[in-house]
């Protein structure tokens, strides 16, 4: 009998070892897909690069390149969180002239934060869905720029 039980332990046992090696290898294919994914998505540019050092006030300037659309001269917001997953600053991105085109528009927003502690933070830019329906929501796209503060 107990040899009985201890088979039945161990086959239980290599059962949920399997299983868990798969998911964990499914989740994992699916992050490289979506990151695959995520780099042949073209984005808007920034005036801000990787890692860059940035001072309050701080200009974001966001060249559509005619790949995001605007609704009524907005084509999203940009917020800047810090390392420790802080809001440092929000604002929209408002248009900077002839929005209203097929090719690039520039937009901006002027961030003004204080850092505190933090020595690094990122910029996260979302996309405007403009009707904001559910839907729409769902599809807004967003990227994130690392930055530095001091």
């Amino acid at each position: 009998m107990r040899q009985y039980t201890i088979v039945a332990v161990l086959s239980v046992f290599i059962f949920f070892s399997c299983s868990s090696s798969k998911t964990r290898s499914s989740a994992e294919a699916e992050k490289q897909n979506t990151e695959a994914e995520r780099q042949t998505i073209n984005f808007p540019t920034l005036n801000i690069e990787p890692n860059q050092l940035i001072r309050s006030p701080q200009k974001i300037i966001l060249n559509s390149q005619g790949i995001w659309s605007a609704f009524e001269g907005e084509i999203g917001t940009v917020s800047l969180v810090d390392e420790f997953g802080g809001l440092l600053s929000s604002g929209i991105l408002f248009a900077e002239g002839d929005w209203m085109t097929d090719g690039p528009a520039m937009f901006s927003s002027e961030l003004k934060f204080t850092p505190g502690l933090a020595n690094k933070g990122k910029l996260i830019i979302y996309s405007n869905t403009g009707g904001g329906s559910e839907e729409e929501a769902l599809e807004q796209m967003s990227f994130e720029i690392p930055v530095r503060f001091k």
